[in-house]
């Protein structure tokens, strides 16, 4: 039986040739070789940007975490991170939020450093909402460790520490002022913006 031209060159395409594998293994290696590298570096993380969202974003997720669920909460700033904490009566202190992603430590990344002024003029008596708040929280005979002891406070009430944060890359000299008022409001100020206005 007579075999027809057709036929023939089907069984001689059906597989792919040494050529054609190797071609298509080299666009591999190449968009692999492209590709890679930029996964490692000038992450979005690293932006200043990005981490004054960031940071931002926990400030005020705290402020309305305490409102709706009726639980003073804080957060502890360090010069490299922060910890958003919650205030657990039976145990009479601040506890990280374990139970929450979105609340877990944060780190800042490598040459990033955290400062942070309070608002000292929030009583009569000169005293911060801070220094108000340890005092009604903590017992007299409490060791609790200057350290330890978080910074910034969010109350039911709608109230908060007013604080000024200052986020500094320490190697392109990048620097980003947030504030916070006393109910929980976070703007980031625009250093950029406001050059070009005046």
């Amino acid at each position: 039986m007579p075999i027809s031209a057709s036929a023939t060159d089907a069984r001689r395409q059906s597989g792919f040739t040494l050529l054609e594998v190797l071609v298509v293994v080299t666009l591999l290696a190449l968009l692999a070789s492209l590709v890679v590298p930029m996964l490692g570096r000038g992450t979005q993380t690293d932006d200043i940007d990005f981490q004054a969202v960031q940071l931002r974003d926990r400030l005020q997720q705290l402020a309305e975490n305490s409102l709706f669920r009726g639980e003073v909460m804080a957060m502890h700033l360090s010069m490299t991170g922060f910890t958003p904490l919650r205030y657990v009566i039976e145990e009479q202190a601040f506890e990280p939020i374990i139970d929450n992603p979105f609340f877990a430590a944060q780190e800042l990344p490598q040459d990033y450093l955290l400062e942070w002024t309070l608002d000292t003029g929030s009583d009569r008596d000169g005293r911060s909402l801070a220094d108000v708040t340890k005092q009604m929280l903590l017992e007299d005979d409490a060791d609790e460790d200057e350290e330890d002891f978080p910074q910034v406070f969010f109350f039911p009430s709608g109230e908060a520490t007013a604080v000024n944060l200052l986020l500094r890359n320490s190697e392109s000299g990048e620097e980003r002022r947030l504030e916070m008022d006393t109910l929980g409001r976070v703007t980031i100020e625009d250093d950029e913006l406001e050059e070009d206005e005046s």
